[in-house]
């Protein structure tokens, strides 16, 4: 135990200080390969360029497919409808089962730009799948996609042929899956129209022969439909793309491939499928064709126009990273992986076990560590497969072989470590350590020794491609020069046109001058006799106003003689009226005193009648009795006073009619 204290206060070794800064080391690597694949992971965003002249469509396809001879039907039938020389040097193609096409091209004609590209699955292997993805994916990311200053693309053509029996090999798909996969069109984010358009187009078949029944070679009737073909590419398609995914759960299966399902149904429409047959000598006789047949072409370049040109947004990290390794290959690498973070942790868990057994379980920070480490890194590595199964594909071989290599040397350092550690205590186990050390570090060396080799066949096989680049570099630029002195011949042409175009303009200039100084002195005239004829017409104006001026006068005199007339009459008028209105007012208060007379005889009459009834009632009541009396005496009350009221009625009704009067 004093032993164990004092060896832990010694200072770190050498090598102490080397495996932590290694481990250190590990996992920065591995952070990096982590930040690596989860930007291959991502969705790829795509914006429409602002300048939207320019259509540009790639086309794509396994060697042999008609790739060349399309992209020749499609530039030659765009000259053809804008009127427009063929003065361009076509894509090279022949009938061939090995790729004609060596590197990427293009062709500018006007507004229209076809990229070829070399083709997939090539027998020979002359060129490997993952070199033509990659040199592909460089020409769109420098030339097409990085910002506005580059073509920009409408849409990728898949070209396709079919074989006598009217099939075509899912080898023929994959090449699309893998496209989908360079552009991300396969995932849930993804936007049929904020991305490229994908087309595909069968290159020895017309529309005219489809729906046609005839026997196969296997003698079977079979009927070439649209539909059939359609559905039967986009199967191929689905499961291409699907096995892609290292997926092993089946609901997973069945959501992924119902995803996968509604993407190519959104990016392949049936109205995204072209059929268009060539001749095998490779020249697209247009004049015996018929005009459906020439309109397959057009349409292509219509509808692709349409669909707009697109690059890759500038506001997001992105960068088109091709298919470099295939499913096969993508599981081995993985699962070797997989195997050597196994391994170190078998390794340190040994580790721990034999230095607390030599130590009456104490503990090694060191080891411990390692642990948290390696835990660390296998639980993110295995996160990352699931969650981006297909950006494994991406990745470059020579960073798995740099990243595998890193750990089998973290797997050495640790069995140096273990030895270390553990031999402070058992010597007889330090020497078993040391022999595992050695076979460790032996086998890291062949591992290393491999990884080197691979770097320097990959080094020469790059130095061939640039070689073959620079040949082809020299070869262009032989043609450009002969393209320049061809110009520039055009050019003295163009200058002695010119000149002769400049010494006609001069004449023309000289007549024009001429000319207009006639035209000039004619306008001047034209003013001069617009002059006079407006003074005169002026003169003529003031003298008719004149006259009508004393007309007026002469109507507004007589008009205020009669209005003096007029007033004169009214003022007399005016007097008879008020005359009118005093007589008016004596006779009504004639009428009023009279009526008051009448109302005061009235009275005092019925007063007079009133008493004499009363003292004739009285006497009639004594003579009679007293019934008697009282019956009369009422009646004649009431008969007084009806008669009253009808004098004063009759009063007030002569009243009334006098006063109407």
């Amino acid at each position: 135990m004093q032993l164990f204290k004092k060896q832990q206060a010694e200072p770190e070794s050498q090598q102490q200080i080397e495996i932590k800064k290694n481990r250190e080391g590990f996992k920065k690597q591995y952070f990096q390969l982590e930040k690596t694949i989860n930007q291959l992971g991502k969705t790829l965003k795509f914006k429409k360029k602002q300048n939207q002249d320019l259509t540009t469509i790639l086309l794509v396809g396994v060697t042999g497919s008609g790739k060349s001879t399309s992209g020749n039907a499609l530039l030659s039938q765009y000259c053809k409808e804008n009127g427009l020389k063929k003065d361009y040097e076509q894509f090279q193609s022949k009938k061939s089962i090995t790729s004609v096409t060596k590197y990427v091209s293009h062709i500018i004609v006007d507004n229209l730009c076809v990229i070829d590209s070399p083709g997939f699955n090539d027998p020979d292997k002359k060129l490997p799948d993952d070199y033509i993805s990659q040199i592909t994916c460089n020409f769109l990311q420098n030339n097409v996609l990085q910002n506005e200053l580059g073509f920009g693309i409408n849409g990728i053509i898949q070209c396709i042929q079919i074989d006598k029996s009217g099939r075509f090999d899912k080898c023929q798909v994959q090449c699309l899956a893998q496209i989908f996969l360079t552009f991300t069109l396969q995932d849930e984010n993804s936007q049929e129209k904020q991305s490229p358009r994908i087309n595909i187009l069968f290159t020895n078949l017309s529309e005219t022969e489809l729906d046609i029944h005839h026997n196969n070679e296997e003698g079977e009737n079979t009927s070439l439909n649209k539909s059939n073909f359609i559905k039967q590419y986009k199967n191929f398609l689905v499961q291409n793309i699907l096995n892609l995914f290292n997926l092993k759960d089946e609901q997973k299966i069945i959501k992924k491939r119902k995803l996968i399902i509604d993407k190519v149904d959104k990016f392949l429409p049936a109205h995204n499928f072209y059929w268009f047959k060539t001749y095998k000598n490779n020249i697209i006789n247009y004049q015996n064709k018929n005009k459906a047949e020439q309109q397959i072409i057009k349409k292509i370049i219509k509808d692709n126009k349409e669909h707009g040109n697109f690059i890759l947004h500038d506001k997001e990290d992105q960068q088109l990273m091709p298919v470099l390794i295939n499913k096969e290959q993508r599981d081995i690498v993985i699962k070797n992986i997989n195997e050597i973070l196994k391994q170190c942790e078998q390794q340190l868990n040994q580790a721990v076990s034999n230095y607390k057994k030599f130590t009456n379980g104490k503990q090694n920070q060191i080891l411990e560590d390692w642990i948290k480490v390696n835990k660390e890194v296998f639980r993110k590595f295995d996160d990352l497969q699931n969650k981006f199964p297909e950006a494994f594909l991406k990745f470059p071989q020579q960073l798995y072989d740099s990243f595998k290599i890193y750990l089998l040397k973290q797997e050495y350092y640790l069995s140096e470590l273990i030895t270390q550690e553990v031999g402070k205590f058992n010597q007889e186990e330090k020497e078993k350590l040391n022999k595992k050390s050695k076979e460790k570090k032996q086998q890291f060396e062949e591992q290393k020794r491999e990884f080197q080799e691979k770097i320097e066949n990959c080094q020469r096989l790059i130095q061939k491609q640039r070689q073959d680049l620079n040949n082809l570099i020299a070869e262009k630029q032989l043609k450009l020069d002969e393209k320049k002195n061809q110009i520039l011949e055009q050019e003295k042409l163009w200058e002695k046109q010119k000149n002769q175009q400049e010494s006609i303009i001069k004449d023309l200039e000289d007549k024009l001058d001429k000319i207009s100084a006639e035209i000039e002195d004619q306008k001047k005239q034209f003013q001069r006799d617009q002059n006079r004829i407006q003074e005169n017409q002026k003169l003529i104006l003031e003298n008719a106003l004149k006259e009508e001026l004393r007309k007026l006068e002469r109507i507004n005199q007589q008009f205020f003689e009669k209005f003096e007339i007029l007033q004169q009459e009214k003022q007399k008028l005016m007097n008879e009226l008020q005359e009118d209105q005093k007589q008016q007012e004596l006779a009504q208060q004639a009428q009023k005193d009279l009526e008051e007379k009448d109302k005061a005889k009235w009275d005092n009459w019925i007063e007079r009648g009133t008493y004499a009834f009363e003292i004739t009632s009285f006497a009639a009541a004594a003579y009679t009795g007293g019934i008697i009396f009282s019956c009369s005496q009422f009646i004649i009350r009431q008969g007084v006073q009806q008669l009253y009221s009808y004098a004063k009625q009759k009063i007030y009704d002569n009243y009334n009619l006098n006063k109407n009067k």
